[in-house]
């Protein structure tokens, strides 16, 4: 975020801050982050935990000896934690975050999960509304505040929003 504000001031400086630049290089720098992601993930390691779970338990080793350096016996004892820990997962099913997202998830002990997963979606939803997206997009004259406004209402008025909101109060 600090990056993208200072993206921000230094391009205020263009053309006084009204050029169409300032706002579409902020939103193309953001995609070099999911470039280098996407380029590079297929060279990572899956998870210790996914390898054991699956019975690659060779892979397993192999990363968790490369990781640690060498195989040494507080090593193994990790190697052994991990085993014991995947005999205790129960399988879970795609269904299983729909469940948890509505409320319905069977652990009685977890019944706030369906709370926390709302508010990290909304976390999300408004970090993007509230930060370089819309923030250097109002602040340059090539997008007026009353555009928001009308999204922001179009959003607001749609059927599937206004059933959430009916959902909520308890209609």
């Amino acid at each position: 975020m600090s990056v993208a504000y200072w993206l921000d001031f230094g391009l205020a400086f263009i053309d006084n801050g009204n050029s169409a630049l300032r706002w579409r290089f902020l939103l193309g720098f953001q995609c070099i982050p999911a470039i280098l992601l996407f380029a590079d993930i297929r060279f990572l390691p899956d998870s210790l935990h996914y390898y054991a779970s699956t019975g690659r338990h060779e892979e397993c080793k192999e990363v968790l000896g490369h990781l640690r350096g060498d195989w040494s016996s507080k090593v193994e004892d990790e190697y052994l934690e991990i085993c014991a820990v995947i005999q205790n997962v129960k399988p879970s099913s795609p269904l299983q975050f729909a469940k948890v997202l509505f409320g319905r998830a069977d652990d009685s002990q977890n019944s706030h999960l369906g709370r926390r997963a709302w508010l990290c979606i909304w976390l999300q939803i408004m970090a993007s509304w509230t930060g370089i997206t819309v923030g250097g997009a109002l602040k340059s004259k090539q997008c007026p505040y009353q555009l928001l406004l009308v999204g922001c209402y179009c959003v607001l008025s749609s059927p599937f929003v206004q059933s959430w909101i009916q959902w909520a109060k308890g209609e």
